[in-house]
This record gives C-alpha cells, sequence and structure tokens, in this order.
C-alpha cells in the first residue's frame, strides 16, 4: 500500500494565514538577537537617518510588517541598504509611545521570501519642548489675620502644575514673584506619588486691617537647561479676626442742657468706629457704670 505524500504547499483558510503570520513573528521576535539599541532624541524631522546597518555583499533589508509593529512602521522606513530613517517628526510625548522594537529582516537578494530576523530597539529621548503649566490662571484662597509665621494658605492643598516632559525636564520649582513685595508669605512643595504640591506659608504676620487680600504671581520652573517656566495668579484673601476696639470720634464730648428740661430730652448723639468688618464691627452702646441722669 503505497502512502500519499502531503504536499508543502498546503493550502491554508485566509484565517490560518493570520494564525500563522503571528507565529512566525512571535518565532522572529523570540527567537532573534538584538541587534542594536538606538537613542535618539524628538525632534527629528523626517527623514533623519537612526541607523544604519553594516551592508552586506547580496544582503537587502527590510522591516516585517506585521500588526504588532503598526506604529513603528506608521515612524519609520529601512530601505533595502538598511539606513533606518523617521516618517515623520519624531516626539517624546506621542500617545504611540517613545520605544518601538522594530523586527529588520535581511535576506539574500536572490530570495523573495524567508531571511533572518534581528530587533532593532529605537528609544526616543525627551527633550525640555514643553513648558510646566497650572490647570487654572487665577487660584482664590484665604486665611485668618494674625496667623503664626509658617501657617499654610488653606484652599490650595490640590494645586500643582504639570509637564509633558519627564525626568529632570518636569516640574522642578514654585516661586513668588509678583504681589510679595511686603514679603508675607513663602512657598514650597510637597511631593506625593512623583507630583509636586504647591503650598503657600505665611512668612511674617498679617494685619487685614492693612491689607484686607494679596494676588501673588507664582511661576513654575521645570529643570532642563535652558529652564521653561510659567505662571498663575493666587488672591488670598485675609479673614477678620476681631482684634480692633472701637473708638469714639472725638473721643471726648463736651455739652450744656438745661435744668429742668423734660425727661427725655435729646441731649447730645456720640458715634464709634471699629476697624473690624461683619458681626465684629458691630457697635453697642451704654453707660458703665450706669448713670441715675441719663
Amino acid at each position: 500500500m503505497r502512502r500519499k505524500r502531503i504536499s508543502p504547499c498546503v493550502r491554508f483558510p485566509k484565517s490560518c494565514h493570520i494564525l500563522v503570520g503571528f507565529i512566525c513573528f512571535t518565532f522572529f521576535v523570540q527567537n532573534s538577537t538584538s541587534l542594536e539599541t538606538v537613542e535618539i532624541f524628538e525632534g527629528l524631522p523626517p527623514g533623519s537617518a537612526v541607523l544604519k546597518l553594516k551592508r552586506k555583499p547580496g544582503i537587502v533589508y527590510s522591516l516585517h510588517r506585521d500588526s504588532s509593529t503598526a506604529d513603528g512602521l506608521s515612524l519609520f522606513y529601512i530601505d533595502s541598504n538598511g539606513v533606518l530613517t523617521s516618517k515623520v517628526t519624531l516626539d517624546y510625548e506621542d500617545e504611540r509611545g517613545n520605544e518601538f522594537d522594530l523586527l529588520v529582516i535581511s535576506r539574500e537578494i536572490s530570495k523573495a521570501e524567508g531571511g533572518f530576523g534581528s530587533i532593532v530597539r529605537v528609544r526616543i529621548l525627551d527633550r525640555n519642548d514643553n513648558p510646566p503649566k497650572f490647570p487654572n490662571d487665577l487660584y482664590t484662597c484665604s486665611m485668618l489675620e494674625n496667623s503664626g509665621i509658617g501657617t499654610y494658605v488653606q484652599g490650595l492643598e490640590n494645586v500643582f502644575a504639570s509637564d509633558l516632559d519627564s525626568g529632570k525636564n518636569s516640574v522642578r520649582k514654585y516661586s513668588i514673584v509678583g504681589g510679595n513685595e511686603a514679603g508675607k508669605f513663602d512657598v514650597d512643595v510637597k511631593e506625593l506619588d512623583g507630583v509636586k504640591f504647591l503650598r503657600l506659608k505665611t512668612k511674617a504676620p498679617i494685619d487685614r486691617e492693612e491689607t484686607p487680600f494679596f494676588v501673588l504671581t507664582v511661576k513654575v520652573e521645570d529643570g532642563g537647561i535652558p529652564s521653561l517656566s510659567s505662571a498663575t495668579q493666587i488672591r488670598v484673601n485675609i479673614l477678620d479676626e476681631n482684634d480692633q476696639t472701637p473708638t469714639f470720634e472725638p473721643p471726648i464730648y463736651s455739652v450744656a442742657v438745661s435744668e429742668n428740661v423734660p425727661v427725655g430730652t435729646s441731649v447730645t448723639q456720640v458715634k464709634a468706629f471699629d476697624s473690624d468688618v461683619g458681626t465684629n464691627a458691630e457697635i453697642y452702646y451704654y453707660f458703665k457704670p450706669e448713670d441715675e441722669f441719663f
């Protein structure tokens, strides 16, 4: 009984082609040695050479066009001589990522298929091309007058600037650059999970009757060279404390009244002022001690 030989060119359904292609790509990636890791700074214009592979007689190069490397293929191109170039201006902040493993196929020029696969890892490095920014142009907060030195202003607990850059190119420090001529405030940073939150605190006693509010200009800087920055404004409303004594104006009244005037006759009117506000400025009049005639 003769055994039937199976032809190597068996036709598979289209769905099988996709599966086989994926298996082949996985095989290449897992069984290829990394050819080289290339680090390049973002901002390179289209057509910039990223890597030049060593030319070998009779060998041509290409990028494996599997969907697994679709993002890389939209950013890079390799010619038959092994020159890897950029297709677009490379951006570290690109949502597609900043590190790509490209499967480079090298094969003999006389062959249309097959070849040897190697991985080229392209790592895009960050440039300081984005200034740190606050979400809002103005923040409003408040604090009680006469607060002790070093008291943190309430209402800014969730305020921070963000930066699309990373590492040393991200947010480094905050500073007050306007509205603090009297030196009443200072800033520092509270870092939590890599986020640098702005904190504003008192540096000297504050009297609401002297200045009822402050408008501070706060700048944020990153750590790049040169450094990039932006600014926001913070309005600090000073809340009243009942620290002012009401005073008469004038402090002494002198009046004359005729004898035998009827009871209930108006003699004079006095007036006092209080520099506090709200209920702290409400004034009540009475004799101390009580007087039997008035």
